[in-house]
């Protein structure tokens, strides 16, 4: 059976938290990803935002209450999920998806929060069965 350190990317682009989200639609562009882990100033992974946090906030910051709660522009720090999941390289692609699955989740980090060595997007797993 295939393991996680098989099919992981590496390496991993990471963003600040202090990053808008004009800065993150060229992040995602400019790297070809849907999503990426957000690393604070002291070097621990602290949330995950994606290009679909980033449009959901776009549509929302429509909303008067919106920008009032986020004013002046929101941030990386502000719409990221700070639900983040690890495997190990070595845990099997099987516990990767199962865990994607149990947490309605699309990435999952390969290492820890200090030691970040690889990511899994649901796209990896899709690949897997093409």
């Amino acid at each position: 059976m295939k393991k996680a350190k098989e099919i992981m990317m590496t390496p991993v682009e990471t963003v600040s938290p202090a990053m808008s989200l004009l800065e993150l639609e060229e992040f995602f562009a400019a790297e070809s990803v849907s999503g990426a882990p957000v690393k604070s100033d002291s070097g621990e992974i602290v949330g995950i935002v994606s290009k679909t946090d980033v449009i959901q906030t776009l549509r929302m910051h429509k909303s008067e209450k919106f920008r009032e709660i986020f004013a002046p522009e929101p941030t990386a720090k502000d719409i990221m999920n700070c639900g983040v999941f690890y495997v190990t390289p070595d845990a099997s692609v099987r516990n990767v998806a199962d865990l994607m699955i149990d947490q309605q989740i699309h990435r999952v980090l390969v290492g820890d929060v200090h030691n970040l060595v690889g990511i899994i997007s649901s796209h990896d797993l899709l690949e897997l069965i093409h």
